[in-house]
């Protein structure tokens, strides 16, 4: 009697990309929810990948698609810092210094828009301690702003020049959010949202200006951001809230 070996073989489904469909302008995230760092580089030219805890972020770059823009700091002394919560990699800005800019296409996102970040704040800070803004230089006039994490504990979306912006707090220090708000025009923005719940409405307080480039990542107006961001997106029109809310599904597992 002849005894054959039995064998079975496991079929790898590779499923599509939920934000495929959605157009970006950015899409930063340390990595894929495997664990593992993807496009983290220890020098502007993305030639060496960080991958140890503690190693210092020149660059950032989106891996989604083969021509993605990246963030940069030139300036080794203001460079995040690799870390790993939960056996996660994140990208930790000190609150001193730190930060990171990009060059953005010229107008792309003047006339609608979206933002997301999946991030911890670690200290709430006072005046703007802003994830993202666009400037006409640091500390300059703002157009648009992703903050504030200040001692209240409430963030919002800027919209003029100055520290007034849209409450949509509060949050707690030391807490995993995913954090996202989306503009029509360069008049209003309709919407924010946290965590897959939305605050509808069109707020009327006006862009102070068109975006400018670059956009800065970590600090608006002299004050930085303390914390970890786990995902940076940047889209090139508003979302709706369905398309929001797979945004806040693909991130809240980063």
């Amino acid at each position: 009697m002849f005894l054959g070996l039995r064998r079975s073989i496991i079929a790898q489904v590779i499923l599509p990309d939920p934000l495929d469909a959605l157009s970006f302008l950015l899409r930063l995230q340390t990595h894929n929810g495997d664990g593992v760092p993807v496009g983290l580089y220890t020098d502007t030219g993305c030639t060496t990948p960080a991958t140890a805890s503690g190693d210092a972020i020149a660059a950032w770059r989106d891996e989604s698609k083969p021509d993605g823009l990246l963030i940069t700091q030139s300036n080794a002394s203001q460079r995040p810092t690799l870390h790993y919560v939960g056996g996660k990699p994140v990208v930790r800005f000190d609150g001193v210094d730190d930060c990171m800019s990009f060059d953005q296409p010229s107008g792309v996102v003047n006339v609608a828009g979206y933002i997301a970040m999946a991030l911890n704040v670690s200290t709430l800070g006072s005046n703007f301690n802003a994830g993202i803004a666009w400037s006409s230089g640091i500390g300059g006039v703002r157009a648009v702003g992703f903050g504030s994490f200040d001692t209240a504990g409430s963030w919002g979306l800027y919209t003029t020049f100055g520290p007034e912006h849209i409450d949509a707090g509060p949050i707690a220090a030391n807490t995993r959010y995913v954090l996202d708000a989306t503009w029509l025009g360069r008049g209003a923005t309709n919407s924010v949202g946290r965590d897959g719940s939305f605050t509808s409405g069109a707020f009327t307080s006006l862009f102070d200006t068109d975006f400018t480039t670059p956009a800065y990542v970590g600090i608006d107006a002299g004050s930085y951001f303390t914390g970890d961001v786990t995902a940076l997106l940047v889209g090139t029109s508003t979302f709706s809230d369905a398309d929001r809310l797979l945004v806040n599904r693909a991130l809240a597992v980063l």
